[in-house]
């Protein structure tokens, strides 16, 4: 396995006892320490590369702040504006980001579109009730707009910061406020997937011993015909 392998599965084998350690943290604590957590992970992974997805983040904020009603459009446009830059650095003559950045940057992308459109639907459902003097029966939408502390802690949040899921930000203050976390099932599932680790890691190594991945990156890959 290569070096950047092993600091992949590294940081997946340590986010499981991480895990269960949140349980026992109020919202407040839990929301800081997964922001810390992640920030960490992204600044030792990533390292000065770290910028990128700070831009973006701050970049969607403002955007959100400065009009609601067109963030869905301006961030989707912003965004993925930016991640053709990041994939075009080196055009311009900065250095190639990490392939930590490069993962931390895609799933970065669909968190900030997302959290326009939360936003967008807060603001809409908001004036409706205004307007018909009644609460709006929507269920699952936010409570209020987020903070750019909220947004940084959406976005650096240590849960999937590197391998996904993507979730919602709507999806994120549910598992912060959770009202019994220690009463959910931990320990039992946790087991049941990790049965299949072994499986899965003899797959990886047999196939990788017969089409590595790091051909790829040779010269004499990219000698070969575009069909091989």
């Amino acid at each position: 396995m290569s070096p950047d392998e092993l600091v992949y599965l590294g940081i997946l084998a340590a986010s499981i006892p991480a895990g269960f350690l949140f349980r026992y943290l109020s919202p407040p604590v839990k929301q800081g320490a997964a922001l810390l957590l992640g920030l960490s992970i992204t600044i030792a992974t990533c390292h000065i590369h770290t910028l990128h997805s700070l831009v973006t983040v701050i970049g969607t904020w403002i955007i959100i702040k400065s009009s609601w009603r067109h963030a869905p459009a301006a961030s989707l446009s912003w965004t993925f504006l930016y991640l053709l830059f990041f994939r075009l650095v080196t055009w311009f003559g900065l250095p190639p980001p990490t392939p930590f950045a490069n993962a931390i940057q895609l799933l970065l992308t669909l968190k900030m579109v997302s959290l326009a459109n939360e936003v967008h639907s807060f603001h809409t459902e908001k004036k409706k009730e205004v307007s018909s003097f009644g609460k709006s029966p929507v269920i699952g939408g936010l409570s209020k707009e987020p903070s750019l502390y909220d947004a940084l802690s959406y976005s650096y949040c240590y849960v999937g910061i590197m391998t996904g899921p993507f979730f919602r930000f709507q999806t994120y203050i549910d598992w912060l406020t959770q009202p019994t976390p220690l009463a959910l099932p931990g320990l039992t599932p946790c087991l049941q997937r990790l049965k299949l680790v072994p499986v899965y890691g003899a797959l990886f190594l047999a196939v990788n011993s017969v089409f590595p991945l790091a051909y790829v990156r040779t010269d004499e890959f990219l000698d070969q015909n575009f069909f091989f």
